[in-house]
């Protein structure tokens, strides 16, 4: 929706993580981010360095299904943390 929350919004957030995931892509370059809350150092961002590239199949099919397969496996990962994340909070963010 593209909605932005305000800073008192952020301050009276009664659930923290402490670490969120986000996927920035054109579709054809993925990059997942890792943002990491340091108490008081403040927040970490890391980027992964590569982007996975999915180019279109042409004529290598299957360097194409090995990074639309490796794409999918961070996506999982991701989903898998994020249940963890559900499991300790007791929230579900669905």
């Amino acid at each position: 929706t593209g909605y932005k929350r305000k800073q008192n919004e952020v301050d009276e957030d009664t659930v923290s993580l402490e670490e969120t995931y986000e996927i920035v892509t054109d579709a054809e370059k993925w990059y997942f981010l890792h943002c990491k809350v340091n108490g008081d150092k403040g927040t970490k961002f890391e980027l992964t360095r590569q982007p996975v590239s999915v180019d279109r199949p042409g004529d290598d099919v299957e360097k194409y299904k090995a990074s639309v397969r490796m794409v999918l496996e961070y996506i999982l990962w991701l989903l898998s943390q994020m249940e963890e994340a559900e499991a300790n909070t007791g929230i579900s963010w669905r």
